[in-house]
């Protein structure tokens, strides 16, 4: 509280997650931990299946809706406190779809649920799970799961429909159909303590039985004008400037997403560290929102992206 009152923001929230989370240890979640050395790997090609990092996203950098947050919040509790619930019978939720729009904060939400639990986020690569090879898909897909038993991880399973598509539709191969199928059995035969998030785009294409199998499913929308300005202030936490230039600018930016704020920030502070400015000022602002302007045009010009266009519009398109 007192580095807070002292605006030292940056060491007031190291304070705070360290005071939450202790050394990283909760209730020995690294007791588990296995080195990277035996991650497990395609055969095909020596690639890992999964990549390790330790994490530090606090929630206030994601900015989520307060009921989206409360039940983030709520399944880290859960699971840290699994024991508890284990001995009444019940288990914590532990399968988790996170949906919506590119840029709203889906990976970021895992990685911030990671730090709250204080457990290392394992990042499934998608691109070594599949295989060109009969069966070795699934195969790849029964290393993860094993390997995520072994420990406590938050486990993202980035654009999952590329593994989970619906099996009505007809236009898949027997293949995609097999690996499906292996992850709804692996997903129900589950019993580890990795808490596994699924993220996507494309929550439509996903199969309709792989939604029951979810305990939770939330869907992430493209933040409002106060989560635009109060996302825009974190973003620019290092740098001095003044707090009503942030809130015109995000107000301005109606219909962009986390990531366009994020961008927008980096932007700003690579322009004043280049300067040799700690501080921002209106042309700064003004130079990066230009550059914002110009990638989002070119963005845009691609009619295979769906997405809202980061700047002042009257009339909002439904994502």
């Amino acid at each position: 509280d007192q580095e807070r009152r002292l605006n030292h923001r940056l060491l007031a929230d190291d304070l705070e997650r360290i005071l939450h989370n202790g050394n990283g240890k909760v209730n020995g979640a690294q007791k588990n931990t296995i080195p990277i050395s035996i991650v497990p790997k395609d055969k095909e090609r020596g690639l890992p299946l999964l990549s390790l990092s330790r994490v530090d996203v606090p929630w206030e950098a994601v900015v989520l809706h307060p009921a989206t947050l409360a039940a983030m919040s709520r399944c880290a509790e859960e699971n840290r406190q699994r024991e508890l619930l284990v001995n009444g019978g019940v288990k914590p939720k532990q399968k988790l779809l996170l949906c919506g729009p590119p840029g709203c904060g889906k990976t970021l939400s895992a990685s911030a649920l990671a730090t709250d639990l204080g457990w290392e986020l394992a990042t499934v690569r998608i691109d070594s799970l599949m295989s060109s090879f009969l069966g070795e898909t699934a195969a790849n897909l029964r290393k993860v799961f094993e390997f995520i038993s072994s420990g406590r991880y938050v486990v993202l399973f980035d654009e999952c429909d590329a593994i989970g598509k619906e099996r009505s539709g007809g236009q898949e191969h027997g293949e995609l159909h097999r690996v499906v199928t292996a992850l709804l059995q692996m997903m129900d035969a589950y019993s580890g303590e990795s808490v596994i998030v699924f993220a996507t785009n494309h929550q439509s294409m996903l199969d309709s039985a792989l939604w029951r199998r979810f305990d939770l499913a939330l869907k992430l929308d493209l933040p409002e004008t106060q989560d635009r300005i109060l996302m825009l202030r974190h973003f620019l936490r290092s740098l001095v400037h003044v707090p009503k230039m942030a809130e015109k600018q995000a107000r301005a930016m109606s219909g962009a997403s986390g990531a366009d704020l994020y961008w927008l920030a980096q932007e700003l502070i690579r322009s004043c560290l280049l300067a040799g400015r700690s501080s921002a000022t209106s042309a700064d602002f003004a130079m990066a929102a230009a550059a914002m302007k110009q990638r989002s045009a070119a963005m845009l010009s691609n009619p295979s992206i769906p997405r809202h266009s980061p700047r002042s519009s009257k009339k909002r398109v439904s994502s």
